[in-house]
Formats: C-alpha cells, sequence, structure tokens
C-alpha cells in the first residue's frame, strides 16, 4: 500500500525502492500480496526459521464516515483509498466529462488530505 496509497510528492518512488534493496541486503525478506491466517501462518513461518516477523498491513480499504448518501453510488463519490489508487496507477479517478471540482473524495484518518494535495499536484 505504500506504493499505492501514499502519493508520490509525499514518498518517492525511488525512496521505497531505496528502503527495500537496503531490507533485502540486510537479509530482510519481504513478502508482498500474502494474507497470515490465509497463504501462511504465523507458527508456519517460525518453523521455516524465522526469529521475528513484521506484518504491515496498511489500509487496505476504507471506513465508512456514515454520512448520508456515503452507500448511495452517486457517479463522483470517490472513497479515498481507491482515488488514490486510481491516481498512482496513472488513472483518471474523475467521472467521465467531469472536473475535480464535481468529485467528492470520501476521506478519513490519514488519507484525509492525500486526494485533494495529490490532485493539486496533477494539475
Amino acid at each position: 500500500m505504500a506504493a499505492m496509497g501514499i502519493p508520490d510528492y509525499r514518498l518517492p518512488r525511488f525512496m521505497l525502492e531505496n528502503v527495500g534493496n537496503i531490507s533485502k541486503r540486510l537479509g530482510i525478506e519481504i513478502r508482498y500480496n500474502t494474507q497470515v491466517g490465509k497463504d501462511i501462518t504465523i507458527s508456519q513461518m517460525f518453523e521455516q526459521g524465522y526469529k521475528a516477523i513484521f506484518i504491515g498491513v496498511g489500509a487496505q480499504t476504507n471506513t465508512p464516515m456514515g454520512v448520508e448518501g456515503e452507500d448511495k453510488g452517486y457517479k463522483g463519490f470517490i472513497p479515498g483509498v481507491y482515488y488514490l489508487l486510481e491516481i498512482n496507477q496513472g488513472r483518471d479517478p474523475y467521472p467521465k466529462g467531469k472536473g475535480w471540482w464535481w468529485s467528492v473524495v470520501e476521506m478519513w484518518r490519514s488519507t484525509a488530505s492525500d486526494p485533494p494535495s495529490a490532485s493539486a499536484n496533477r494539475t
């Protein structure tokens, strides 16, 4: 999620790549797209010889805000995590034929400032 959920201006991709490379040189194994408890258990990891395990899950989805209309499927109402994923994959998250001013981005907690800032950095 760090690469797709945090805008590049806040966490440049080259920095993520450098941290990953340094970690690997130190002997740290990084497993992406692995569900602990489904793909592998913590017990299995220890049985495989791991002495320490760090599980970093990040924000995989949005937390509903409980505002009226949030679940109505309105065109232009975009969850913040989805919005950042689209931006970071180079896709336009806005409804067709509308500019950014027509969109409402659902924002919560630390995601709150990223979508508007990511928009400002695209223009």
